[in-house]
């Protein structure tokens, strides 16, 4: 595989069940499943790619997201426009995403495709999930993380250093004397 400029993995929500995907610059959608690479399809323009399952969703530079079947060579079907960012949400069949207005939509495979804003969600650049906490996080627009549940942030602060100490073994050394140095850092959250 050559010019790939984005991929992506899928675990599914019992973690029984994992596939990757790539996007190369001329837009082909390749699919790897049991170690067995093959083309799923192409879509040009392409910038971006999330996959769930055998679906893939393609984020297009004209802002516009296609729903890509890896399997079937089903037509493809657009599902949002004027989208910055994409993720699945988890183990879900829903597709989040970043809208260029800061907003951000879910979009339900199992409902076609039917968008729905997520209420508390404003000034979003792009959104995270994190698997093994089953939590959802969003990145401002102006750089701060916020932890996201059921239409409510709640703002992440990273611990601060508050302290570092070097220390050494020995305050005096010959020359050949071996000496350890510990460094120790001491963060706001103890």
């Amino acid at each position: 595989m050559e010019s790939i400029i984005d991929a992506y993995s899928y675990w599914s929500s019992t973690g029984s069940d994992s596939s990757y995907s790539a996007l190369s610059s001329s837009g082909d959608i390749y699919y790897d499943k049991y170690n067995k690479i093959r083309r799923a399809g192409n879509v040009p323009d392409g910038i971006a790619i999330a996959t769930n399952g055998v679906y893939a969703a393609v984020l297009k530079n004209d802002g516009s997201v296609v729903i890509v079947s890896m399997l079937y060579e089903d037509d493809y079907i657009t599902v949002a426009n004027k989208v910055q960012s994409l993720i699945w949400w988890g183990g879900t069949h829903k597709l989040l995403t970043v809208k260029q207005d800061g907003t951000v939509w879910s979009y339900d495979r199992t409902a076609k495709y039917k968008g729905e804003q997520l209420p508390g969600l404003s000034n979003v650049s792009r959104m995270v999930y994190a698997p093994n906490l089953d939590e959802l996080y969003a990145q401002l627009q102006d750089g701060s993380w916020a932890t996201y549940d059921n239409g409510k942030l709640t703002p992440l602060s990273a611990p601060a250093l508050n302290q570092v100490t070097l220390t050494a073994s020995s305050k005096e050394a010959n020359i050949g004397d071996t000496i350890t140095l510990t460094v120790q850092e001491n963060y706001s959250n103890s």
